[in-house]
Order: C-alpha cells, then structure tokens, then sequence
C-alpha cells in the first residue's frame, strides 16, 4: 500500500492501490459503486451479503470496507461483528451505508465495530473524502501500531539481555567453582584413558590370536586340498585296476563253468568274490566322495568368488560331519530350488560347517550330560524370501556357547 502525498482528497485517494469490499445486497448500488472506484483506480471487491463478505473479506484483506446494514441471513451488524473478530489487533475501517439516519442502528453500528457511516444516495466526493479521512486514521494506526511492536520487542530485547548477563554471572561463578575440581577430573580422565588404552591393547592381542588361528584354517585348507589331490590319483588307479580285475575274473569263471560240468562250487565262488569286490568298490566310491567333498570345502581349482548354491555347501558340510554324527543324530532337511549366488565358496562352506558342528557338539554334551536324552534332531531348511536366500538351522541340543556363537 503506497502512500500519495500530493493527491487532491476531494478527487483522489491518498492510497494507491485501494483495495475496498463493498458489501450491500442491491446490485444497482453495487454496480454504482464499481463505477467510482474504478474510474479512481481502486480495486473493488463486490459482495451482495454478510457471508460472502465474510469470505472475500478472508480472501483478498481489503484496506478498508463500505457495509450496508440491512441484509438478509447475517446482516450488516454480524458482519462487522466477524470481521472485527478476525481482524483483532489489525486496524481495517468500516463505514456504514444506510438509506436513512437512525440514532440508535449508529449507535449498534459502531458498538459492532464500525468507524463512520454514509447515507444512500452517496456523493462521490464525500465517498472519496471520508475513505481518505478513514485512510489517515488507519495509517495513524498501523504507525502507533508498529511503534507498539517496536517498543514491545525493545523492551523483551532488554529484558533478554538482563536474563543473559544475570546468565553470564551465574556461569561465571560456576565456571570458577568447576576449574577448582578440574585437576581431578584430569587425573580421573588419565586413569580412564590409561584402561582404555589397556583395553585396546587386550582387544589387540584376541585378534592377533584370532588372525593366528586363521592362519592355521588356512594351512589346513591347503593340507586338506594337498591330501585330497595326493590320495585321488592312486584311487583312480586303483579302482581302474579292479574294474580290470572284476571284468577278467568274470571272463575267468565264464570259462571254468563252460569246461567243467560241475558248476555248483564254481559258481558259488564266483558270487563270493563278487560280493568281496562290490564291497571293495563301495569303500572305493565313499574315499572318492569324501576327497571330492574335501576338495570342493579347501576350494581347490576354484576362485575366490563364484557361483555357489547354498544346498550343495550344506550337503557338503553334512557329509563331512557323518562319521561324526555315527547315526546318533537323525537330521532332516527341506531345501527349496534356489538360485545360485555369488560369494566366496570356501567361506560359506566354513560357515555351514561351523554351525552344523556346532550343532553336533551340543547334542553330544546334552547326552553325556543327560543319559536318557531324547535322540538328537537336527533340522535344516532353506526358501526363497523377499529379500533374498533365507537359511534356518535348529537342533535340539543343550545350545551354544558364547564362544561357539562368535564363530
């Protein structure tokens, strides 16, 4: 809202731009009214009722409003009432618009809160004259107003400054109280970061015992991986060579039967050795199983990551702990077809293998610790989830350890 110093008040408004509400439910004068303040560059806002004054009112914040009283629904009188309530300590004039002069509806007038009033019909200078003189009163207002606030943020600026420096001392004085306790608090802080310091210095030597006993996984990966090499090659040797001896003993005892007429003994014979020889090729298949389960755990002829399936390193680990498990532990699995993954193979086979050990070990100790046990039960399943390859593993042993769990 810009201020004209040098305008005429009879022809002129002294604000520029005006926005005005005119208020008043007979659509001539509306239109009437529309004529004059356009032609003086107003910005009128036209309502033809209390409500919608109200509405337009919250909308565009008029600088000043022309209300006529006699309305229909809410009235004139309500709605001053409601914008004065909305307005609170801001000043925005309201000048009545009457067709008659009545005492006492004035006095109503300006008890719901309006400023001056007009009689119909209006003269456009006097419209102009007494908006002008209303403008000056609201700028005399909004000045005193704003000095108001000014001298209100003054004096909570002093009142904060009298908080701060009554602060200050407060601060000051404990300050002088905390520096005569600060060498103890120093000496408290260098016994503290001394065990601190020892602690680290512990944490340090767990892990170099923990980085040693890696060292010797791996020497035993690369034993493992060197004796499974070392072992499959006579093997194959071997159990070619009794392939040889099984197809030229069978070609043998083909030839006895047909020279001999009794075949009885011959043939008893012949099934005697073949039930030798399929035992021996039995034990000769489980060696080549375990050698290849040891070389898939050591990752021999692997690298270091690829793609694994997460069942076959769990069949691995389980055929490794067989011997150990000695039919005392039923174990059950369900495994779901699973994608590959890609990670490290030697350290996912560590990892099953650690957790199913685990495992063994607290059925065995719950056994020896409780004779009538039930029989040990370990239960292994692995599904597809939202996120990823989820793997469950429960067993009905006595639990682990915490040292077990670190594992």
């Amino acid at each position: 809202m810009q201020v004209i110093t040098n305008s005429n008040q009879w022809t002129d408004f002294i604000v520029h731009p005006l926005h005005i509400l005119v208020v008043d439910d007979d659509p001539a004068f509306l239109i009437i009214m529309d004529d004059i303040l356009s032609v003086k560059n107003a910005i009128p806002y036209m309502a033809n009722g209390g409500e919608e004054a109200i509405a337009l009112f919250k909308k565009h914040h008029p600088d000043i409003v022309l209300m006529d009283l006699n309305m229909p629904q809410i009235n004139g009188f309500e709605a001053i009432a409601a914008i004065r309530e909305l307005l609170g300590d801001v000043f925005v004039p309201i000048i009545t618009v009457n067709a008659f002069e009545d005492e006492k509806i004035l006095r109503q007038a300006l008890q719901c809160g309006a400023d001056d009033f007009l009689t119909k019909p209006v003269n456009a200078d006097v419209l102009i004259a007494k908006i002008n003189t209303m403008l000056r009163i609201k700028l005399l207002y909004d000045n005193e107003h704003q000095q108001r606030i000014q001298l209100k943020n003054e004096l909570e600026k002093s009142h904060r400054l009298a908080l701060e420096l009554s602060r200050t001392k407060k601060i000051l004085e404990m300050q002088n109280i905390a520096l005569q306790y600060a060498n103890i608090q120093l000496d408290q802080q260098k016994q503290r970061l001394q065990q601190e310091v020892f602690r680290q210095i512990s944490e340090l030597r767990q892990k170099d015992l923990k980085m040693i006993e890696k060292d010797r996984e791996a020497s035993l990966y690369t034993l493992a991986s060197g004796i499974a090499h070392e072992i499959n090659n006579p093997l194959g040797f071997i159990k070619s060579s009794f392939l040889t001896l099984d197809k030229r003993l069978n070609k043998f005892f083909e030839n006895l039967l047909k020279q001999y007429s009794d075949e009885s003994d011959i043939q008893t014979e012949h099934v005697y050795i073949k039930k030798i020889l399929q035992r021996i090729f039995r034990g000769m298949d489980r060696i080549i199983d375990i050698v290849a389960q040891l070389k898939t755990f050591s990752n021999v002829d692997m690298e270091s990551v690829s793609y694994t399936n997460l069942n076959t390193c769990i069949n691995n680990s389980l055929s490794l702990l067989k011997t150990v498990m000695n039919n005392q532990i039923n174990v059950s699995t369900c495994f779901e077809d699973i994608p590959e993954i890609i990670c490290s193979q030697k350290d996912i086979n560590q990892c099953c293998y650690n957790i199913l050990k685990n495992a063994v070990d607290a059925i065995e100790i719950k056994q020896e610790k409780l004779p009538g046990a039930e029989k040990g039960v370990i239960g292994i399943q692995t599904k597809l989830v939202d996120n990823g390859i989820q793997v469950q593993i429960k067993d009905n042993g006595i639990g682990m350890s915490e040292d077990e769990c670190s594992k």
